[in-house]
């Protein structure tokens, strides 16, 4: 648990936050798994870790742009630039049809957006790995590790010293059996 003592204004932002990600998920979700859950043991974690508010309330919307129909520019208006481009940051280009290139790209998008946007993808990866087990084939299962082991490896110069990612390496280790 955070050491910190609690800030009712960050608690308020967070709550707005949620609120507004709940009004984006009921006017219509795109993605059939858990998106409040899901967004929300993210900021849990991004929280416990001490990160900045901005950081915590990207980590609330960070698949946002993906699993609803809001737009990027009523995220800004309502939360600001770096929540915004962080968001942005985080969210994967669709455009690009081939799901190893559009991960590679993502990932490397993630690395040009510093040690925050690292951060929540860490705890995006980590919370998402929990269902793994529920991949439909093999083939599918051996994806997501690759795309794990991918992200490992890219942002270890940058994020190596964090909790997070050496949580995330024994996470992956445990999955390999390593």
């Amino acid at each position: 648990m955070s050491g910190r003592a609690p800030d009712p204004k960050k608690a308020e932002r967070f709550q707005s936050a949620i609120i507004f990600l709940s009004d984006q998920v009921n006017k219509g979700s795109i993605n059939p798994k858990p998106v409040l859950w899901h967004s929300f043991r993210v900021a849990n974690n991004l929280y416990e870790d001490d990160q900045p508010e901005d950081v915590v309330i990207a980590g609330i919307l960070h698949d946002a742009l993906e699993d609803t129909k809001v737009s990027l520019e009523l995220i800004r208006s309502a939360f600001g630039d770096k929540v915004a481009n962080l968001v942005k940051t985080l969210t994967f280009d669709k455009s690009i049809p081939d799901k190893r290139l559009r991960y590679q790209e993502a990932y490397q998008r993630n690395l040009g957006g510093g040690q925050e946007a690292l951060l929540i993808r860490t705890y995006d990866i980590l919370d998402n790995s929990d269902y793994y087990q529920l991949a439909k084939s093999k083939e599918d299962y051996d994806f997501l590790l690759e795309k794990m082991k991918y992200f490992i490896d890219i942002s270890s110069a940058v994020i190596s010293d964090t909790n997070a990612w050496k949580i995330l390496v024994a996470k992956y280790e445990s999955l390999v059996g390593i």
